[in-house]
């Protein structure tokens, strides 16, 4: 088949992931071409030959939180660039000639499917927020309420939709048959890694401005690795690295736990090597906080808004607790890849 794949370009989670599923069905034979932007266009243009760029959405941070009036502002500026996009989409389109739409939260997959009526399937761990019958904390409901109407937008004419997920809450009703539950995609050079401990912690965070976090991690008596951060905080204990997918691997695999945001993709990889999280989840940005809470809800970690040097010391203590309990989660990249041959199969 011919398949047009559309990817968020915002950071690299999404690009990591459909990277490993461009590779199964390019293995399958098919014919893959990508549209994508940002961060996840300079990863998969140097994987890939069939990639083109548009101008996709991005979010702007301060600190932990999303900077709603920037984001805005910065976003509607690109639609400048909407003519120049289309364009090159409709050229590949004709190149190609695709007989299916894929999209990872991504949503000209929409857009195209819509105008060339092509069956569409989406890919992703977002939709687990609009999907699944979720237990919602009544202080995170208003960003549960904004998240809700933002992911049922992305690809609402979606056909058929396989959501990664380490949590698996009941689906609706009205998805039953539309909607599968699959675990998280891991990429194969995080799957051959060795776990080991070599001592210290890796740190990862969207922010590059979350200033207060390096300061209380200082304080720690912990040996931290850090990937993104206020760079301005120095310690002892603190190794800023410049971000390298061969390098951070390592640092993972070698690590004897993760702080991070709510981010999915590295919160399932450090799972899949049995690291224990400290999560940090972007305010406002409900998937996250989601994540956030069902690692702690799990007993896979712990999660704090706004951490202090107590949390954190406790967090190390019970860190044996919660790798007996990552060792009870399913990591299989076949239970996707078997589910999705299916649906390829079944709307040719």
């Amino acid at each position: 088949m011919n398949i047009v794949y559309t990817i968020c370009g915002d950071g690299n989670g999404h690009a990591f992931r459909s990277s490993v599923i461009i590779d199964h069905l390019l293995h399958a034979g098919h014919t893959v071409a990508i549209i994508t932007s940002g961060k996840a266009y300079a990863y998969l243009s140097q994987r890939y030959g069939s990639v083109i760029q548009v101008h996709g959405w991005s979010l702007t941070y301060r600190g932990n939180r999303i900077k709603k009036s920037t984001t805005i502002r910065k976003n509607l500026a690109k639609f400048k660039y909407f003519p120049k996009d289309l364009q090159a989409v409709r050229s590949l389109i004709k190149r190609v000639q695709p007989d299916v739409v894929i999209s990872d939260f991504e949503p000209s997959g929409g857009v195209i499917a819509m105008m060339y009526d092509l069956p569409l399937i989406s890919l992703d761990n977002q939709h687990v927020v609009s999907d699944t019958k979720i237990s919602i904390n009544r202080k995170d409901y208003p960003d549960y309420v904004l998240a809700k109407l933002y992911t049922d937008s992305v690809v609402p004419n979606r056909d058929y939709s396989l959501v990664t997920t380490f949590f698996y809450p009941p689906l609706k009703k009205s998805k039953i048959g539309k909607t599968w539950l699959c675990p998280p995609i891991i990429r194969p050079e995080v799957r051959r890694a060795t776990p080991t401990n070599a001592g210290h912690i890796l740190v990862y965070q969207t922010s590059d401005s979350y200033r207060d976090l390096m300061e209380i991690l200082k304080q720690c008596d912990q040996r931290y690795i850090i990937y993104s951060g206020d760079r301005t905080v120095s310690g002892k204990n603190l190794h800023y690295r410049d971000f390298s997918p061969t390098q951070m691997v390592a640092d993972l695999a070698s690590a004897k736990a993760v702080i991070t945001n709510g981010g999915f993709t590295l919160i399932s990889e450090s799972l899949s090597l049995g690291k224990p999280i400290f999560s940090i989840p972007i305010k406002l940005q409900y998937e996250q906080i989601l994540n956030a809470r069902q690692i702690e809800a799990l007993g896979l970690g712990q999660m704090s808004f706004d951490p202090t040097k107590p949390e954190i010391d406790a967090w190390v203590r019970r860190l044996p607790l919660y790798s007996r309990e990552i060792a009870k989660i399913t990591f299989d990249n076949t239970i996707l890849f078997n589910k999705l041959d299916a649906l390829l199969k079944l709307v040719a």
